[in-house]
């Protein structure tokens, strides 16, 4: 009896299997750490996740392939240097985002180490970072960077002459096919490789987002940053990549906190 009840439970796995598979992908909790636990207990690769590849946080990036010089005749295919390019959009706005900014450093910090005064400061300053409310604006932090040294430099000083003036005529959302335009332009503190764009939270007393939205895509064609070819002992392939058009996509859906969409 015994025999034939593990024979019949093992039958049954066919046909269980792909009944969790499926419920385990539609359900939209089930991978969702942040909705399911306080950030409070979100481990370090948690925390990561949510700023470098989550609902609320998308990547682009360019690259060019540097050969030596002298040897255009001479190349291997995927044997030359990549030169990367590399932008990451976060809804700074969005309170899942800063709250894995809060554990993140947190961690880094030692935290359960701490001393009870030491731990009161932490708390004090996290709780001033995470009460930030954004009733009128929508912010979205980009953050640059390449591995090309004599690129940083122009990449940097590129975006640290913009203006709110001049990306208002290149930087926008588009939310189902509707455009919405760039409010203010402002560089993040203490020299960070980072701007921040503010978008109106409502338009025409609507937000601008909803549960009932589908695409949100957030555009830069800004084409006024351009590259020296001096950024090594070789020559680029081409043209360096074009620093200052980067687009992300989202999807609205996915961006629920709670029960809401979080922007």
């Amino acid at each position: 009896m015994g025999g034939k009840g593990f024979a019949r439970g093992r039958a049954r796995w066919p046909v269980v299997l792909p009944l969790l598979l499926f419920f385990s992908a539609a359900s939209p909790a089930f991978a969702q750490f942040w909705n399911k636990k306080s950030y409070r207990h979100w481990s370090a690769s948690q925390c990561r996740k949510i700023l470098t590849s989550s609902p609320w946080t998308k990547l682009d990036s360019f690259s060019a392939t540097e050969m030596p010089n002298g040897a255009e005749g001479s190349l291997v295919p995927g044997r030359q240097p990549l030169m990367t390019i590399t932008y990451r959009a976060q809804f700074f706005s969005a309170l899942p985002v800063r709250e894995a900014d809060v554990r993140l450093a947190e961690i880094q910090a030692h935290y359960n180490r701490m001393s009870p005064a030491q731990k009161k400061s932490v708390n004090e300053s996290a709780a001033r970072y995470l009460a930030r409310r954004f009733p009128q604006y929508t912010v979205i932090r980009v953050t640059y960077g390449t591995n090309v040294g004599a690129w940083q430099s122009e990449l940097s000083m590129g975006w640290q002459l913009e203006t709110t003036a001049k990306l208002r005529r290149s930087a926008y959302l588009v939310v189902d096919g509707k455009t919405i335009r760039l409010a203010r332009f402002q560089l993040a503190p203490r020299n960070q490789q980072a701007f921040f764009l503010f978008f109106p939270r409502k338009v025409n007393h609507e937000p601008i987002l909803s549960a009932n939205h589908k695409s949100l895509t957030l555009q830069v064609t800004n084409s006024n940053i351009h590259f020296s070819n001096s950024f090594g002992n070789g020559s680029p392939v081409g043209q360096p990549p074009p620093a200052g058009n980067i687009q992300f996509e989202f999807n609205v859906k996915q961006m629920l906190f709670h029960g809401k969409v979080a922007y």
